[in-house]
């Protein structure tokens, strides 16, 4: 699930929003805390760091 995440992040241009929803998170505030504690940054920074 993370590897999709980060793919999608570095490979799409998709929202960040489509892409918690379409890995099947429902709330937002769980998707950026669980992937702040995998990454040390929000999905936001991830992406324009990559």
């Amino acid at each position: 699930m993370i590897f999709l995440n980060i793919n999608l992040l570095s490979h799409t241009t998709l929202t960040i929003e489509d892409i918690y929803t379409y890995i099947g998170y429902d709330n937002s505030s769980y998707f950026y805390r669980k992937f702040k504690e995998s990454y040390g940054m929000s999905p936001r920074d991830y992406r324009l760091a990559n």
